[in-house]
């Protein structure tokens, strides 16, 4: 077997608007560099636990729960809390307060917010209401830790009974009400948690409330008793779209990053032309969108590709001449976590392998012409990725099945 192009698997090695791969057949090391682009900054959990900032252009090796980390793949966002850190505008208050820059946040800057109820016999809660439309799905997410008190809610700022309650202790969900979906509380460091919930529309706003247990009604929100005490809270997400993305920090206005694009044209030999393997190894954590291309082989076109696709949750395997082709669907949508994925292909022979089983074979088509590989994006950067890429390989030979189980076992 010929393996012509290595990606990750532990070794990361990127630079401004650059993100290495290598061919090292026979001993010989020849670094094959992909073009990246992100016209924006952006967040990244680093090899410490923390959450820190990266500049234009700069390639997002992720460590969150992965120690040998993964190549971060976004599509372009916008958080419209126009304060997701501090809480002096654009946030409404009922027997509440916030002291500002109580302790350590997920970035390692003492800058997260104490979230403190009052002596009233009301609801504690705090607001935000600048969502700009009523009929589209939002994705709202916060960043929480437990001090005195580790339960919070988030709700719909309407009469609707939406909610869903949050644990900040033990990283647990509790009642889910209404059509609040995909509700998620995700472990970082230091006793820090990231809370999200999804609705099919954005309910002017929401509320964060202090609850009194993982099983609280809607109705308890606003009849809390007088409790001075309170949790920490940092980073308010607001974006349109069917999960949350990475953190995006505000202070005065929205804020917009930018797709993360990641393709080369390689030298001759490394994509076979005639056959070959097509592997990757994913981590998924988020949700997903209509379409979010893995890897593409192209030739710059949509007319002559070969791709592993996610469509609505389910996996694709496409190697084709024809848009209308497809060569395998999974029945069950992806669930999360790391997967190995591989496409063999080699005229009137293919296979797919998904996580050591062979899912699919095909014994007629043909194989196209390609000599661009994207990674996280279709052949023109559409259609792009939201997780994240721990290893990429290519082989310029068809492997044989066993060979694709074993690969990705």
């Amino acid at each position: 077997m010929a393996n012509t192009l290595k990606l990750g698997a532990g070794k990361w090695a990127t630079g401004k608007d650059t993100v290495l791969s290598f061919n090292d057949e026979n001993g010989n090391f020849k670094p094959l560099p992909f073009s990246f682009s992100r016209a924006s900054s952006a967040t990244v959990v680093n090899q410490s636990g923390l959450i820190e900032t990266v500049g234009s252009g700069e390639p997002r090796i992720d460590f969150l729960g992965n120690t040998k980390g993964a190549l971060k793949l976004e599509p372009t966002r916008t958080n419209i809390v126009p304060y997701s850190q501090t809480y002096t505008s654009g946030w409404n208050f009922d027997n509440s307060t916030i002291i500002e820059n109580s302790s350590i946040s997920p970035d390692g800057n003492i800058n997260s917010g104490l979230f403190k109820g009052s002596t009233a016999s009301s609801r504690h809660n705090i607001g935000i209401s600048n969502a700009p439309n009523d009929s589209v799905t939002a994705s709202f997410s916060l960043f929480v830790k437990a001090k005195e008190l580790r339960y919070l809610q988030i709700a719909s700022a309407n009469t609707t009974e939406q909610y869903v309650n949050f644990d900040a202790e033990n990283g647990t969900i509790g009642t889910v009400g209404g059509n609040f979906s995909n509700a998620k509380i995700e472990n970082y460091s230091n006793g820090w948690y990231r809370i999200s919930i999804v609705s099919p529309n954005q309910y002017n706003g929401y509320y964060i409330s202090l609850v009194s247990g993982l099983n609280a009604t809607w109705l308890e929100s606003w009849t809390m008793p007088n409790n001075t005490d309170g949790l920490y809270i940092y980073g308010a997400q607001l974006e349109q779209g069917i999960y949350p993305t990475s953190y995006i920090p505000t202070s005065g206005s929205a804020v917009t990053r930018v797709a993360d694009v990641c393709n080369q044209t390689p030298p001759s030999g490394i994509i076979g032309q005639t056959e070959g393997v097509l592997y990757c190894e994913v981590d998924v954590k988020s949700g997903y969108d209509t379409n979010n291309l893995m890897v593409t082989l192209s030739n710059g076109t949509n007319l002559k590709q070969i791709y592993i696709n996610r469509s609505n949750g389910k996996l694709e395997f496409f190697v084709g001449t024809n848009v209308n082709e497809m060569l395998y669907v999974s029945p069950s949508v992806l669930s999360s976590g790391i997967h190995k994925l591989a496409l063999a292909y080699k005229q009137d022979d293919f296979a797919v392998a998904i996580d050591g089983v062979i899912a699919h074979t095909d014994n007629s088509g043909n194989v196209p012409t390609c000599n661009k590989i994207n990674v996280g994006s279709h052949y023109n950067q559409n259609l792009p990725f939201n997780d994240r890429v721990n290893d990429l390989k290519l082989y310029n030979t068809r492997l044989s099945n066993s060979e694709l189980a074993a690969l990705t076992s």
